[in-house]
């Protein structure tokens, strides 16, 4: 049986991977390139982040350790998901750069963008899943893995595929064409 966190953490290295690749977008000079690339990864986080990865932690894990060790508390639990939330209008205001075709402010935005989410991620890793790993019991383990499971059938398991895929072929695009 795999744990919740080992999952958490997993979604947590591929976005971590997406922002290692976007930071290399961000390089290009070429507004044509640039445009045709941070296109899918704007995607990418967009759909990754707001549809398979906030709901398992705001929507099943959360609520299970909440208030269950002095270090995971309230504010805590606020100020994750008050981020989440951040990260929904940073991904809006990057799309309303892209756009009007904006690519100063495209640029600044997602440089703020990965310095947050980074940031964040590593919070998370830290504070929340690496004290949450001995919070859980089998039960808790059991119920979190069916919901997960869930939600990823329910949003479209192959959806999700697609989406980590875009990381793939990204990569491969800047390795080929040495950007």
């Amino acid at each position: 049986m795999e744990n919740p966190i080992q999952i958490l953490h997993r979604e947590h290295m591929i976005l971590m991977d997406a922002a290692s690749t976007t930071e290399r977008v961000q390089k290009i000079k070429d507004n044509k390139k640039y445009r045709w690339l941070i296109h899918d990864l704007i995607l990418f986080f967009r759909n990754y982040t707001e549809i398979f990865h906030h709901p398992k932690e705001e929507n099943v894990l959360y609520p299970i350790i909440k208030n269950r060790s002095r270090k995971i508390n309230d504010h805590l639990m606020y100020e994750i998901c008050d981020n989440h939330e951040d990260f929904k209008a940073l991904i809006a205001e990057m799309e309303n750069h892209f756009e009007n075709r904006d690519y100063e402010l495209l640029r600044k935005t997602v440089d703020t963008y990965l310095i947050e989410l980074v940031q964040h991620i590593e919070m998370e890793e830290r504070e929340i899943l690496h004290i949450s790993e001995n919070l859980l019991v089998k039960s808790e383990i059991e119920k979190a893995n069916e919901d997960f499971k869930t939600l990823d059938e329910k949003l479209g398991e192959h959806e999700k595929e697609k989406l980590e895929k875009i990381i793939a072929n990204i990569n491969f695009q800047l390795k080929n064409e040495k950007i």
